[in-house]
């Protein structure tokens, strides 16, 4: 993670993003398998033994948009997901992107919480919900603008569930921060949010980016 590294240039930061992209992609790869067991409860560790980091892939950088490459983009707190063009899969990942604005605290910061709140495409109907957590390490303030990617086994675990009997849903992310001393929860403005992406992945959509890289990388060292 690169929490507050203000001064890295253009160079380095297209290399990290890059890196992020190749990583995170590889990660959920590796673990799609395991949404066949697809039910939140199947976490028990994930929230009472503060386990979470095991079901993670987090990468953070300085930066102010979300990453070309993820597949739904959006300036709002929400994003509709269209999956009925997208080929069959038994298994489907879900990589997610926030990029979030200056924000400080007068209290050191142990985690934030993304609430990801999931209805229909209308915002209508049953509402379900899935957390994910990013721990902050104790500091008090975001100096820059930072984009956050993330692969996390549970929420995807619950996507992918939801995906199976709906193709065509919403996703609304609230935002909390969870302060170090007393575990008590401040809810972060709206506008801290500056940017939310999410990029569905599946094996077939992951032997595409192989190829694509290989090619990349063929064309580079034919130059």
């Amino acid at each position: 993670m690169f929490w507050n590294c203000l001064n890295l240039d253009e160079h380095s930061l297209v290399a990290i993003g890059l890196n992020t992209q190749i990583n995170v992609i590889k990660f959920a790869n590796h673990h799609l398998s395991t949404l066949n067991h697809d039910h939140v409860e199947n976490y028990n560790d994930y929230d009472y033994a503060d386990n979470y980091h095991s079901y993670q892939a987090i990468y953070v950088y300085p930066g102010s948009s979300v990453p070309e490459w993820l597949d739904y983009k959006t300036r709002k707190d929400y994003i509709i997901i269209d999956l009925s063009s997208a080929p069959p899969s038994s298994q489907l990942g879900f990589i997610f992107c926030f990029v979030l604005g200056k924000y400080q605290n007068r209290d050191a910061i142990e985690r934030f919480e993304f609430n990801i709140i999931i209805s229909d495409a209308e915002g209508e109907g049953k509402k379900d919900s899935v957390s994910m957590y990013i721990d902050f390490h104790w500091v008090e303030t975001i100096e820059s603008d930072h984009v956050y990617v993330m692969y996390d086994q549970r929420c995807c675990g619950f996507l992918n569930s939801r995906a199976k009997t709906q193709t065509r849903f919403k996703l609304q992310v609230i935002m909390w921060a969870r302060l170090f001393y007393g575990r008590t929860y401040h809810a972060l403005p709206q506008e801290v949010l500056k940017g939310f992406g999410v990029s569905p992945i599946s094996t077939s959509a992951y032997i595409s980016f192989v190829q694509q890289m290989e090619l990349r990388d063929s064309l580079y060292h034919f130059h």
